[in-house]
């Protein structure tokens, strides 16, 4: 699928679907700023992005429309990473791995979600 981003545009807290792996290239333009929570957290980021307290207007029907402040994950005990994605440069999710993020300017990318045989 490809992205096209935009001065401030946001990617919001998510899994990929049925927690595929997930790979995302910047082909063109300005950074994307990733955070990245690690997937043994999953079932603590899925409690408090429901929460009415921690969630954008206090509404939230699903994780996948919020963006979550992360000084909640921090508060929460949250690990989590902020990785600058800049222009050619690749990021991969694994299962689970929870992300959010923000586009620094116009920018270009592509992403494509995989398994792995087991």
């Amino acid at each position: 699928m490809m992205f096209f981003g935009s001065k401030c545009s946001v990617f919001p807290f998510h899994y990929e679907d049925m927690d595929l792996f997930s790979i995302n290239i910047n082909l063109e333009g300005k950074a994307k700023i990733w955070n990245i929570v690690r997937r043994k957290y999953h079932e603590i980021v899925d409690t408090i992005s429901f929460s009415n307290q921690t969630v954008i207007e206090n509404k939230c029907p699903l994780p996948k429309y919020c963006l979550i402040n992360p000084s909640i994950f921090d508060k929460f005990g949250v690990k989590h990473y902020i990785i600058i994605q800049k222009e050619g440069m690749a990021v991969v999710t694994f299962s689970k791995v929870g992300h959010q993020g923000i586009n620094v300017g116009y920018n270009v990318a592509e992403a494509v979600n995989f398994c792995l045989d087991s």
